[in-house]
């Protein structure tokens, strides 16, 4: 069994007829795999302990008397899971197999998720988030990158501040302690947040776009009245 973060390699024989007798030929396999729980220091990936299980029907690649390897992907990292195989013929699903138990390497963290600005003033923004999934290794530093907009839809980058360290794990404000004078007044900005563990840097989250508070344009000078 060959395991990382995502994917684990299994393998086992395939009984050849002489081995069978009088039972019909083998012509697919049934590998069932069940998320049991998170595993490692900080672990939070995203699944629900003792989840339901997948099953995956194999009927082709394998051949009798020989060696099969199945390369199953799409797992989560840091997560225990359960694995049983079964066979089948044109009689029916044979019983299972004993349990395996593998657990997913750990790896960097996935994306922070639904950063939104939750406040903002003509010089400052306050973005939140939801914690990224540690995936095996405790969270240790988020950066957040902020970038300033310009053109007629505020969408080409003018000027952009790609390392702010943000201090705690779900919040942070933004204004002239971290981000100088790039926030000025009544101005478009596209800001992002990674978070970090021991094993590197995660993914960057989806930009949320927002815009500083700005005082309202110069009035038309009045008329005379009648």
């Amino acid at each position: 069994v060959l395991i990382n973060a995502t994917a684990v390699s299994l393998t086992w024989d395939v009984p050849t007829q002489q081995t069978l007798g009088m039972t019909p030929s083998i012509n697919r396999y049934y590998l069932e795999v069940t998320a049991v729980g998170p595993a490692g220091a900080g672990a939070s990936p995203a699944s629900s302990p003792a989840s339901s299980p997948t099953i995956l029907e194999v009927s082709t690649g394998f051949a009798p008397g020989e060696p099969f390897t199945l390369n199953y992907t799409d797992l989560l990292p840091a997560t225990n899971y359960s694995i049983l195989l079964a066979a089948g013929n044109t009689e029916g699903k044979g019983a299972d197999s004993d349990t395996i138990t593998v657990i997913t390497a750990s790896t960097e963290p996935g994306p922070p998720a639904n950063l939104n600005v939750t406040s903002f003033t003509n010089g400052s923004l306050v973005i939140a988030w939801e914690a990224a999934p540690s995936n095996g290794a405790p969270l240790d530093s988020h950066v957040v990158e902020l970038c300033r907009l310009v053109g007629g839809e505020g969408s080409a980058v003018d000027s952009c501040l790609p390392g702010i360290a943000a201090s705690a794990s779900s919040d942070a404000t933004l204004d002239e302690s971290n981000a100088g004078s790039l926030l000025l007044p009544g101005r478009r900005f596209s800001v992002r947040i990674r978070a970090s563990n021991s094993l590197g840097d995660g993914p960057w989250s989806e930009p949320q776009l927002c815009q500083t508070a700005a005082p309202p344009d110069t009035p038309q000078a009045p008329s005379l009245g009648a």
